[in-house]
Formats: structure tokens, sequence, C-alpha cells
């Protein structure tokens, strides 16, 4: 990372992002580890193949990986077996004429639901799922801290935390953590920044419609005051709040 962006020694990678915060640091040294085993065997098998060659086949391999992991074990947890059945159906096999990009939308707005998943606390455990010496972190403390994967317990510790603690419950008084909206990169900026300040803009830079123009595109009715959100937002202080906020259900979210 550019030296003149951050005080943090991190990382290198593909994207300096990698070392955003320790689980996901953790989670890109297991892929790569990942790579470099396969990559292994197949140059075993293929001695004749080039390094270019055994990169890309490598690199196939632990890309279908990955996807069987989100298509066969995250999303049907996520959405349930109803959904996952409406959404994709049964694989027949490759079609070259299905575009594969991703929606502005989607990529936008939509995933960012995952910052509502997000648990205040990095859990790093032993070998018997109990906290490690150096203790358990909040997240703000992991945020760039690359030495702390270095210094406190390796990778282990981080990835027994993320199989053993369970993602964050949405409550309606609290869709993202504290430690995002009020902590977010305290270590390697002298000011915290907002993540959901953060996702708000970045929906205006994407010029996405309003929430009605969507609710519109997913079938349902348009809502034209903010009791006609009980429906999708169940809870009467965050419709309250939405009031507060904007002037009309068509300003929502744009």
């Amino acid at each position: 990372m550019d030296a003149s962006q951050t005080r943090v020694p991190c990382f290198q990678a593909g994207d300096h992002r990698a070392n955003e915060q320790l689980g996901l640091l953790a989670m890109h040294t297991l892929w790569l580890r990942e790579h470099n085993r396969v990559a292994s065997e197949l140059l075993a098998v293929n001695p004749h193949w080039d390094s270019d060659t055994v990169y890309h086949e490598a690199r196939k391999v632990v890309g279908a990986v990955v996807q069987h992991i989100t298509y066969q074990h995250w999303l049907p947890k996520l959405l349930g077996d109803s959904d996952m059945s409406r959404l994709i159906g049964p694989y027949t096999g490759y079609d070259p004429n299905i575009d594969p990009r991703t929606s502005n939308e989607f990529a936008g707005a939509a995933f960012r639901f995952g910052h509502s998943l997000v648990q205040p606390m990095i859990a790093r455990l032993n070998e018997s799922y109990q906290p490690i010496p150096a203790g358990n972190l909040p997240l703000h403390r992991a945020f760039f801290a690359p030495f702390r994967l270095v210094e406190e317990g390796g990778v282990d510790p981080i990835v027994r935390g993320l199989m053993g603690l369970a993602a964050k419950r949405t409550r309606p008084g609290e869709v993202m953590n504290f430690e995002l909206t009020e902590r977010l990169f305290a270590l390697a900026h002298n000011v915290a920044l907002d993540l959901a300040a953060f996702n708000v803009q970045r929906g205006r830079d994407h010029a996405l419609r309003s929430y009605n123009d969507y609710r519109r595109h997913c079938g349902l009715n348009m809502a034209y005051t903010f009791d006609d959100f009980r429906g999708e937002i169940q809870d009467d202080e965050v419709r309250r709040k939405l009031q507060d906020i904007y002037r009309h259900p068509g300003d929502c979210f744009s």
C-alpha cells in the first residue's frame, strides 16, 4: 500500500484491501496457500507444464472450490432452499450465453447487506476453541493490523474464530455494529470513518434510483406513506427514523 495513504506496514496482494481486517487477511492467506498446494500437485502430475499453465490451471481449481462453497453451503443458509431453487434452479451445464456481469444495483447496494453480518469482535481460538492468550480482538483493533497476524498466533486462531462465531444477527436498532459506524479504520486514519455513510454515498456515486423504484421492479407495491413499508420494515421505530430523514418514501435511499 502507498506509504502516503497509511502508516501501517501491509502485506502485498493483488488489492491492498486484503489487509482491511484480520479475518479477510486470514482468508486471503488461506486461499493463497491452497492455490500453491494445488499448483504443486498439478506440476507433479504434469512436469511438462510451464509456470503460466500451472498457475492458470490451479486458479481454475481454486475458483471452482470457492464457487462450490458459495452455492452449496453459504447461499442455501442465507436464502433458504425455496429461494435458492427460485434463484438458480438445478445446474444443467455451462451456458456461454448467460451474461455473467454483476448489476450495478447489486454491486453498489444490495450485496452490502453483508456489512450487517459482521460481528464487532474477531474471535481468536486455540485448538480447543478457547481464546488464545492474546485474546479476542475488537474489530477496530483488527483494521489494517497485519502485524497481529504475524505476532499474535498466525492464521489458524482467526480461521477457527470465523468458524466458531456465528454471523451477527441484524436487529432493527443496529443494522451495522458500532465498530463499523464509529471506529472504521481507526488504526490507519487520524479520524475514524463510518461504513454506513460510505454505503449511502456509494449509492449516490453509482446513480442508484430510489427504494420505491426497486420495490416496483421486484413486484412490490409502491410506497406513498412510510406506513406502506410495514410489510418489509416491520419495526415502527425504524420507519419513524426514515420519516425523520426523508420527506417522502420516494426519496428513500436515492
